[in-house]
Formats: C-alpha cells, sequence, structure tokens
C-alpha cells in the first residue's frame, strides 16, 4: 500500500525533497524589487486588496460577523504563506490603511515585517 509521508519527503518521485518540511517554497520566477534587493515594487495596496475579497459587497443575505465566505480561505492562505515564514522582525513592510476602511482609522498602519529573503 503507497502512502504519503508526513514530512513531504518522497511525495514527488521526479525530485523527492520537493516540499519537504523545513525546506524553502519552489519560486516559479525571479524575485523582482524596486531596488533590486528588498524594496517592493508598489502596486495596489494590500489593504484595499483584502477589503475587496473579503467584503460582502451588496450581499442578499447579511453577514453579522461582516465576513463573507472568502474569509476562511483567505485566512488560511495567510495563515499559511506569512505566519509560518521565518523572520527576523527587523524589515518592516507595514501596511497603510486606506481611507474609509471598514475597521482600521483612515492614515493607521497595520504592521508586518518581511520573511528572510532568499
Amino acid at each position: 500500500m503507497e502512502f504519503r509521508s508526513i514530512d513531504g519527503s518522497g511525495n514527488n518521485l521526479a525530485d523527492p525533497g520537493t516540499n519537504m518540511a523545513g525546506t524553502d517554497f519552489i519560486r516559479i520566477g525571479e524575485a523582482h524589487y524596486a531596488d533590486g534587493i528588498s524594496v517592493p515594487l508598489g502596486g495596489p495596496n494590500p489593504r484595499t486588496i483584502s477589503n475587496l475579497v473579503v467584503g460582502e459587497g451588496d450581499a442578499v443575505v447579511a453577514n453579522t460577523a461582516g465576513l463573507s465566505g472568502m474569509m476562511y480561505a483567505w485566512g488560511q492562505f495567510i495563515d499559511h504563506d506569512l505566519t509560518r515564514s521565518t523572520g527576523d522582525g527587523k524589515n518592516s513592510i507595514s501596511i497603510t490603511v486606506p481611507n474609509g476602511d471598514p475597521v482600521y482609522a483612515d492614515g493607521t498602519f497595520i504592521p508586518l515585517t518581511r520573511a528572510i529573503q532568499d
């Protein structure tokens, strides 16, 4: 009987170490930074994106907690992608809260530090 290993080793027969516990995530493309080293490129405000993805919009059935069905999926993404990354707590890329945010005061920040870069 075949089964998958609990630490992820050997699950990919072509590359047994791929996605094994404790290994780095595979990067599909090169990293792109504004300064070529570590400064984020910019783009849409991350808080604006999260409000669009998780917001109820014009839902017919209101959620008393103010959450949409995407909340659990978004939470899992954030949990697994960010909180399980190794960081030094020194490289701040805090998110500026946009005006009109439904939860946070305009112009405040959501604290965030970068993971250790490869």
